[in-house]
């Protein structure tokens, strides 16, 4: 193995912890069942699914360092797998967002849904604190829905489309978000550790705050968006490309935190870095221009990229 023991017994440690999660929201389900609790029912099947998939993306990194070690991962998950199946086809919701919404009491929710065959759209609606855990958005389009306070661990949004969303204070825990198109909406103080967001486009949105700690951000841009505030260091140095080609455009950094986070091939357009902390693990940004410094964001103390730097590192 070429990690060595040290980087093995950390990947097999969150290994081992996600695993322990799903299973522990199984027995919660069968217990459920049982009791035919259906909203029970409901949030464990979703973080039961949670688990298994961040189970999953840790076995897929043991694997590229030992492939031995990567088998006895994959066999561990597929006999946790193999005994939750029976619970999780007895559950009451299959993933989506309108079932969902009416098995837990929402009905009213969804009078606004518009059904298309390939695809589910929902408009103004109000959702605050829900528990929709290892929900499937894949491709589904959200317009002005408020669902703040509530929790999204494992949710896949992938192509979703989303306008107008609020989702403040929310848990969002591994969700992803890959190519997703996202304008106007706020995921203020939310928390989006080991969040994807490969090739997404984000437009005005709000991330002040956020915790974006370990999130995969390969290739996103950014444009015209806010982050004051929010920590996007990296802990666990397994995940890769964590941030390798994203673009910032005009976007609000003061006050944000990068300690281990890779900046190279990052494109920084006239973008507000004042009290910027946390050293990078590669100093050197490839593409930056107009870097305001100012404690205003007024645009009147634009450095070089050397002084920038210079100040980045000296408030690490």
């Amino acid at each position: 193995m070429t990690g060595g023991r040290g980087d093995r017994g950390e990947l097999w440690t969150r290994f081992r912890t996600a695993l322990d999660a799903a299973r522990k929201h199984a027995v919660i389900l069968m217990v459920a069942i049982g009791e035919q609790n259906d909203e029970l029912a409901i949030v464990s099947s979703g973080r039961v699914r949670a688990g298994f998939r961040d189970a999953d993306r840790i076995a897929a990194q043991i694997r590229q360092q030992d492939s031995a070690d990567g088998r006895e991962a994959s066999n561990m998950l597929m006999v946790a797998r193999e005994s939750a199946a029976p619970w999780l086809l007895r559950a009451p919701w299959l993933g989506s967002l309108s079932d969902a919404l009416v098995a837990l009491g929402r009905r009213g929710a969804v009078d606004s849904r518009c059904a298309t065959e390939d695809r589910e759209i929902l408009i103004d609606l109000d959702i605050d604190r829900v528990d929709l855990s290892g929900l499937d958005l894949e491709a589904a389009q959200l317009m002005r829905v408020c669902a703040r306070q509530s929790r999204w661990d494992g949710t896949v949004a992938s192509f979703v489309e989303m306008e107008g969303c609020l989702l403040d204070d929310s848990v969002m825990t591994a969700a992803c978000f890959d190519e997703a198109s996202i304008v106007d909406c706020s995921f203020e103080r939310s928390s989006l550790g080991r969040s994807s967001w490969y090739r997404a486009n984000v437009v005005r949105s709000n991330f002040d705050g956020c915790a974006l700690v370990d999130a995969r951000l390969g290739r996103v841009m950014f444009s015209d968006c806010s982050f004051r505030g929010a920590d996007l260091s990296v802990v666990h140095s397994t995940i890769p490309e964590g941030i390798v080609g994203a673009s910032f455009l005009r976007c609000d950094l003061r006050g944000t935190n990068w300690n281990m986070r890779s900046v190279s091939g990052m494109r920084f357009v006239d973008c507000k870095f004042f009290g910027v902390r946390g050293a990078p693990l590669y100093a050197s940004i490839v593409d930056v221009d107009g870097p305001d410094v100012s404690a205003l964001g007024d645009g009147s103390m634009v450095v070089s990229e050397d002084e920038l730097r210079r100040r980045w590192l000296g408030n690490g």
